[in-house]
């Protein structure tokens, strides 16, 4: 399939998956059980969303070339689906744990770094055994038996950590912060506290700086086996060994994140910093590259270059995207000030909402940028000619740092500061002893 197409399934994909996510936000603020409010969509969602990510990877022998974007696109959107109904409510678990300024970044960095980690280690596991390039196949990504063990692996995998994490956190049940105000009983209630949520002026920075940052994302995940193949001509094995750079970067988040709110910097102005640094760092060797300044391809002094630009974007934009979710739960506290009602879930979900929806639009961009530097599905690096290649990166530079300052732009326009989050703790505090 050719990349366009591909970039478009996964965007239906993702846009039909951010609807349901305020609603399992709305849906999981409202229920009360003897398991809370969290868990029992977390539960629920352990074994489906596990099968359809493995099925995902395992078309039909004999299915035609139209009924393959179909069966994509069905089986992403189950995907997403049901790891929704996990992902939410796990998440809005932040705000409920602890209302601690700092400890919330605390809690934030371990998310982040096991969430990294696991992305990063398993594809670093996969390039180096099950995608390792062999005689029969000099390039292990087009072994097509190798994605069935990946996909077994990547299913187990999943159930594993719902479930450690499940299990792990659900004795803290009766020690969450709990929502007084009465569950919303009609559905027309549901869908008003939904849009008086979403439309709230203090969240609003956060919920732009997370279409953005997504949006970026999805840009450049979705060019990096391009730039990696036709700009450096890395082979798979030096793939794998970049993809350490992303447990560095894993590494990195969670002692950068606490270290930069420390003294005078609060979570805002840390997260500016941070990302700054990064949104520079993200497209610089594609520019050095462009103005002839880059070591060639092949040499050591490349590997080691792109390693350690890798390991620094990741790890401290991975540090500011610490900080802005910590802030996401601090806006549970100022919302409920202002209206009564804890939406942890909804606040969260329309994180998560925003970038679901931008970062299938990063792809589709980043599908519109091979297509536009004249890259095809399947050809190798010796056919790409370099007016090709170098207009990939003359694309890419622009938009990619257009998409990240505009971003930091609006992380300037949040509001709440620890002495505003420490004046809304004592006001809940004073409204509940009333």
């Amino acid at each position: 399939m050719s990349a366009a197409v591909v970039s478009s399934a996964l965007l239906v994909a993702v846009l039909l998956d951010s609807v349901t996510d305020p609603l399992v936000g709305q849906f999981s603020d409202n229920i009360r059980t003897r398991l809370g409010r969290r868990h029992p969509f977390m539960f629920a969602a352990i074994i489906p969303a596990a099968l359809s990510f493995y099925f995902l990877w395992l078309p039909p022998e004999r299915i035609s070339d139209d009924n393959v974007f179909w069966y994509l696109l069905v089986c992403a959107s189950a995907t997403r689906f049901f790891i929704t109904f996990y992902e939410i409510p796990s998440t809005a678990l932040q705000a409920e744990l602890t209302q601690d300024y700092n400890q919330r970044i605390q809690f934030a960095s371990l998310r982040y770094f096991f969430g990294w980690f696991g992305g990063a280690g398993i594809s670093m596991f996969a390039l180096a055994t099950i995608f390792a390039d062999s005689t029969e196949f000099p390039n292990g990504l087009t072994n097509p038996a190798a994605y069935g063990e990946y996909a077994l692996l990547g299913a187990a995998l999943m159930i594993a950590s719902m479930l450690i994490s499940s299990l792990g956190t659900v004795r803290y049940v009766p020690h969450l912060v709990e929502d007084k105000s009465e569950p919303i009983a009609t559905l027309g209630g549901i869908l008003k506290n939904l849009w008086f949520a979403l439309t709230d002026k203090v969240f609003a920075p956060l919920f732009g700086t997370a279409l953005l940052f997504a949006m970026g994302l999805g840009v450049s995940v979705s060019l990096s086996l391009f730039f990696n193949t036709f700009f450096w001509e890395f082979t798979t094995a030096q793939m794998a060994t970049l993809s350490l750079s992303f447990l560095v970067g894993a590494g990195i988040a969670p002692i950068a994140a606490p270290l930069a709110t420390r003294g005078r910097f609060g979570k805002r102005r840390a997260a500016i910093v941070l990302a700054a640094i990064a949104t520079l760092l993200i497209p610089l060797p594609v520019l050095l590259r462009l103005v002839g300044i880059m070591p060639e391809n092949g040499s050591t002094a490349l590997m080691l270059i792109i390693f350690i630009q890798l390991a620094l974007a990741v790890g401290l934009g991975v540090a500011a995207e610490i900080l802005v979710q910590a802030m996401v739960a601090d806006v549970v506290e100022d919302n409920e000030r202002r209206t009564g009602r804890r939406s942890a879930g909804v606040f969260f979900a329309a994180r998560t909402f925003a970038s679901k929806s931008t970062n299938g639009l990063g792809v589709l961009i980043g599908g519109l940028i091979v297509s536009a530097a004249g890259l095809e599905k399947g050809m190798s690096p010796e056919v790409a000619t370099p007016d090709m290649i170098s207009l990939l990166g003359e694309l890419y530079v622009p938009v990619i740092l257009a998409i990240y300052l505009v971003a930091i732009f609006l992380l300037t326009r949040f509001q709440i500061t620890r002495a505003r989050h420490a004046e809304n703790l004592k006001a809940l505090a004073r409204n509940e002893s009333d």
